[in-house]
């Protein structure tokens, strides 16, 4: 690896100087994570081992955290790996769409709220919003036939804005039709 001339940009800048991410270098999916600093890349650090698939690992604004998605419910831990927990009420239907991606899960943390930080995630075709103790489980879109999709569409992979005043997410109807929305 090469380190760039101008340094990434994170989704909250300046929290802990490093990056999230999955790898099947060990066998499995599992989260790992690197850090950059001063243009070099540090050693990578495997922070999960178990047999099923981690994805999707997101960081919370504080940098202290990462939730992620392990087979059918969302994740919590400590950024070094500690205090590793599942999340009360986040269970989903995984539909795997490729080796890395899936429908159910993609969490992602909100950067702004008055009253705190919430994960948002798909579930079920739809977008949810939950506290990180697994409490306050929102359901913010309704998945049903209807406008130009003639079958249920499916509500995957949301973001929050950067102030965390909107979310947008893909859209799916049927095989064919993929849309963005906000």
């Amino acid at each position: 690896l090469f380190a760039p001339k101008e340094r990434a940009g994170a989704a909250f800048p300046g929290t802990n100087g490093k990056i999230a991410f999955l790898s099947d270098r060990d066998g499995n999916n599992e989260i790992y994570t690197i850090s950059f600093s001063d243009g070099k890349w540090g050693n990578a650090k495997r922070l999960t081992d178990n047999r099923k698939s981690d994805k999707t690992p997101a960081f919370s604004p504080n940098g202290k955290k990462i939730v992620w998605e392990r087979g059918d419910y969302l994740y919590l831990m400590n950024v070094d790996g500690a205090n590793e927990h599942r999340i009360p009420n986040t269970f989903h239907t995984n539909y795997e769409i490729g080796r890395y991606g899936s429908y159910g899960g993609n969490p992602a943390f909100s950067r702004n709220l008055p009253r705190g930080n919430k994960i948002i995630f798909d579930k079920n075709k739809n977008i949810f919003t939950i506290n990180p103790n697994g409490t306050g489980l929102t359901r913010i879109t309704n998945a049903a036939p209807g406008g130009t999709c003639n079958v249920k569409p499916t509500f995957v992979h949301p973001v929050w804005s950067p102030v965390s005043n909107k979310i947008a997410f893909s859209y799916l109807c049927g095989k064919a039709d993929r849309e963005l929305h906000v």
